[in-house]
């Protein structure tokens, strides 16, 4: 069992690749330095640090779950009505680890949230402002699955990742709507984002003395979907990575544990 506090900020995007929210007009500076938008500066005025708690499970040892759960409080204050506005933010995670054959493991790790987007890389923004100041979170979701077969020196794995982030909208007191995932929102606003990966690691040699040389070759494809699609623009954004690496290890072990 484990809980930590999180000294985490109020974010709203513009880190990591994520969408910025579209602010209410008239909000836009006084927010400012109340929100993250991956540029500011802040002194964060949350009401208090994340809550985190997990709770982890070894039934044995080919097999590893574990539950965790967040608790987050969002504060911000509107100098046009004089008023402080607060929200609070929820988000869950369940993992699992299993060996289901001598060398093959399979894990898949989920995670969903009400206002937690923070917390899935910065990917996705926390919350959006409504035209009165009021807070609403952002409904987002992770999840990251894969195996992975260790024969003797020969290392194969295959991976998936991916980013769920729904709409939010609101009407600003211009008329207009503002938030996240509204017709008209601006192309970084992702719906979603994927990424399949698949690699190789090869020992050729190890020594207790001396090392161990590897080769490393990983392939992944990144599919990107945003919630607004222009007129004739592809529907998705897409890329290939390679990657190699010639790896040295330096010799030695990690430090026993003395019973």
């Amino acid at each position: 069992m484990g809980l930590s506090l999180e000294n985490s900020e109020q974010y709203i995007g513009g880190s990591g690749g994520g969408g910025l929210v579209t602010l209410p007009a008239a909000l836009a500076t006084p927010y400012a330095k109340q929100l993250n938008d991956g540029t500011t500066s802040l002194s964060a005025p949350d009401a208090h640090p994340d809550v985190i708690a997990k709770v982890a499970f070894d039934p044995s040892s080919r097999a590893h779950l574990e539950v965790a759960g967040l608790f987050r409080t969002f504060r911000v204050y509107n100098p046009l009505d004089n008023n402080h506005y607060t929200s609070h933010g929820f988000g869950g995670s369940a993992n699992v680890n299993f060996e289901i054959a001598k060398g093959v493991r399979l894990f898949s790790n989920n995670y969903w949230s009400d206002g937690g987007g923070r917390w899935i890389f910065g990917l996705a923004p926390d919350l959006i402002v409504r035209r009165d100041g009021s807070l609403s979170p952002i409904h987002s979701g992770s999840t990251v699955d894969g195996i992975e077969v260790q024969a003797k020196n020969t290392q194969l794995y295959a991976y998936y990742g991916g980013t769920f982030i729904r709409k939010d909208i609101a009407v600003d007191a211009t008329g207009k709507l503002i938030g996240y995932g509204y017709t008209g929102s601006p192309n970084g606003q992702n719906r979603s984002i994927h990424e399949p990966t698949f690699g190789l690691t090869q020992t050729f040699w190890r020594d207790p003395k001396y090392g161990a040389l590897q080769l490393m070759l990983q392939y992944s494809y990144v599919l990107r979907y945003p919630w607004l699609v222009a007129t004739n623009a592809p529907r998705d954004a897409h890329v290939s990575m390679v990657f190699l690496n010639l790896r040295y290890l330096l010799p030695g072990s990690a430090p026993r544990i003395e019973k």
